[in-house]
């Protein structure tokens, strides 16, 4: 599940270093010290999602780009910056090259020009750091990106280097689908009234559940099936509560508790209708891209089952009845049946 920690704007803050000039904190530059010194993010983030940020590099010379821990605190130094220790992953545009953990390689052929926008991501779920320049990909960086600690923006220059970072407040110059900014559109104002429709429908599931009883901080299946009709699915078959699951995180079947709600946040979502809307297009994004439907179909084994991966044969065909929802690529759907009844077969597995 994602996880995002910090304030609503996002801006650059030095660290160990009293020689760097960061104005609006965003616009960062070494005026006239030899040594690298570095920059780090206030926002920082884990566990999953993808994210991202762009980089305009005002010079061409001695510039550092890329990731670090919490746990990257490097003093400035003439010869080491982020990249240099096994807290941190770097690109140097400079030379051509990348580092991590001290050690070097070649990175493609692209080299710094004055004015370029490098769009530096990092696909958690994936173990991923990717990046763009001016829009063109130009590949995967590294794919040994920790899950599970908090990774923060990062930057390292030289003496007379400036660079300018977007963390997403001013529309990106070249965004990426499914990417989401560092900064926050939402104010503590309106993670309240996010939060307080999660109570709203805590209280309907404990309504309308069996036992009427508060047993957690949860919503339970009943309130999530009336969440569902109040962001337009239609019939029990329709599997927008499902996507929208998937997408936050959700751990336990037909259950979501306050902090996987709380994720709405960061797609901008403090209301029912814009849950609605996301939902919405969530659900027609999966299943119109293969590459997006199948963690989903993944997903799904795992949130179903207590086994987990495997579900019995009844279960997957309501499963497969949601998936196929109003999707005409089910057309063989009369001879699986026809196929499942004669192989016996009493269970199937994600894969």
């Amino acid at each position: 599940m994602a996880e995002r920690t910090g304030p609503q704007d996002a801006k650059m803050l030095p660290i160990f270093s009293h020689k760097l000039n960061i104005q609006r904190g965003l616009n960062v530059q070494n005026s006239n010290d030899y040594n690298y010194n570095s920059a780090k993010c206030n926002v920082g983030i884990k566990g999953g999602g993808k994210w991202i940020y762009e980089v305009t590099v005002k010079t061409n010379s001695q510039i550092l780009l890329g990731w670090s821990t919490s746990e990257y605190n490097k003093s400035p130094d003439p010869n080491q910056g982020i990249g240099f220790d096994s807290e941190s992953w770097s690109f140097d545009g400079y030379n051509s090259y990348k580092y991590h953990a001290g050690v070097s390689a070649q990175f493609g052929s692209t080299y710094y020009t004055t004015g370029d926008i490098y769009s530096i991501a990092i696909d958690i779920d994936a173990r991923k750091l990717i990046m763009w320049k001016n829009g063109t990909l130009l590949g995967d960086l590294y794919d040994n990106i920790p899950q599970n600690k908090f990774l923060y923006p990062s930057v390292s220059l030289k003496r007379y280097q400036q660079v300018e970072f977007n963390f997403g407040a001013t529309p990106f110059r070249y965004p990426q689908n499914d990417y989401l900014p560092l900064h926050s559109f939402l104010s503590e104002k309106q993670k309240q009234d996010l939060e307080k429709i999660f109570e709203k429908y805590k209280s309907i599931g404990i309504k309308l559940s069996e036992s009427g009883e508060d047993y957690g901080d949860f919503i339970k299946a009943d309130g999530v099936f009336e969440l569902a009709k109040d962001i337009g699915a239609v019939g029990s078959y329709d599997p927008v509560m499902l996507v929208v699951s998937w997408k936050i995180g959700c751990s336990r079947a037909w259950e979501i508790d306050r902090k996987e709600w709380m994720t709405l946040s960061l797609f901008g979502i403090s209301d029912i209708k814009k849950l609605q809307f996301e939902a919405e297009k969530w659900k027609k994004d999966c299943f119109s891209d293969n590459n997006k439907f199948r963690p989903f179909y993944r997903f799904i084994f795992d949130y179903l089952s207590e086994k987990k991966n495997t579900l019995p044969l009844e279960m997957c065909k309501e499963v497969w009845k949601m998936i196929s929802y109003n999707n005409k690529k089910w057309f063989l759907w009369d001879k699986w049946e026809t196929f499942l009844e004669e192989t016996k077969k009493k269970s199937f597995n994600k894969r």
